[in-house]
């Protein structure tokens, strides 16, 4: 897979967790669906990443009741 189609992927992967893209004097960073703050997309990748991790660690118990 080319660097091209990962980013395309990853994209598809942000917007799916629900972060919103914005183009800043020609980058693109990414809008947290958690907290409103902006990142460049390797790090909006890695956030995303973790919170879905974090998402299925409660489903399986994990919380406090």
């Amino acid at each position: 897979m080319t660097e091209q189609n990962d980013k395309y992927s990853e994209r598809r992967e942000l917007v799916g967790e629900g972060w919103e893209p914005k183009d800043v004097e020609g980058t693109v960073v990414w809008k947290s669906p958690a907290n409103g703050y902006f990142y460049p997309q390797d790090l909006a990748i890695q956030l995303a990443r973790e919170g879905a991790a974090n998402d299925v660690r409660n489903r399986r118990g994990g919380g406090t009741s």
